[in-house]
């Protein structure tokens, strides 16, 4: 398997190999969402913000490969993207067991403006995304992953994101812990947070679905 910034068909394919899904916005490991089936996909209008639509999408199963309704028409994984704040995105995860990194994409909503608020490195907030990779205990607290000496390993995107381009709205990222990696993990995207280090409340964080690792 290639590196991170190869076509999103192919993140799908080692995703694909997640048994279990992250409910959106809490640490609880949920069983696999129902994929569409009983009644229909609400409208973009009857949410209240963006940040809903994305959490009810997200239960839902919705990914840019499973449309929920009319709720994600471009397929980026990201729901009513001109919703008012506070936005979330979507996040795919994948693990390269050969090499023994995690690798995926982020998506980001538009917000009503159509510039990205919530965007890394967005020019106007000067928003910088991070990606923490955390290993499902459970019973316990779920943590992220740490390289000897205690430090977070979460990485700054500063130096593992790229922006795909043309205002896409879209980053490739790519961690590689050190050790072997097995059992359950996902990816979080933390809280966007000013060059001050002030949370910006518009840009709450989210997370990806579940990677087993054999």
């Amino acid at each position: 398997m290639g590196a991170p910034g190869s076509s999103r068909s192919r993140v799908a394919a080692v995703a694909a190999a997640a048994v279990l899904v992250l409910a959106a916005g809490t640490g609880e490991v949920a069983g696999k969402p129902a994929r569409g089936k009983g009644k229909p996909a609400r409208k973009c209008s009857s949410f209240a913000n963006q940040a809903a639509a994305q959490d009810y999408f997200f239960k839902r199963g919705g990914s840019p490969r499973h449309k929920v309704g009319g709720l994600d028409p471009d397929r980026n994984g990201v729901a009513c993207e001109r919703l008012d704040p506070p936005y979330k995105g979507y996040v795919e995860a994948a693990y390269e067991e050969r090499r023994r990194f995690f690798y995926g994409d982020i998506a980001t909503p538009k917000g009503r403006e159509g510039d990205y608020p919530c965007l890394y490195k967005n020019t106007k907030k000067q928003i910088t995304r991070r990606v923490i990779v955390y290993r499902v205990r459970r019973g316990k607290p779920n943590i992220p992953l740490l390289p000897k000496g205690g430090k977070e390993r979460g990485a700054d995107d500063a130096s593992k994101g790229t922006t795909r381009g043309g205002g896409s709205g879209g980053l490739i990222w790519k961690l590689a812990p050190k050790g072997r990696i097995r059992g359950l993990f996902y990816v979080g995207v933390p809280q966007s947070e000013s060059e001050k280090g002030g949370p910006i409340e518009d840009c709450p964080g989210f997370r990806s679905r579940a990677v087993k690792v054999r």
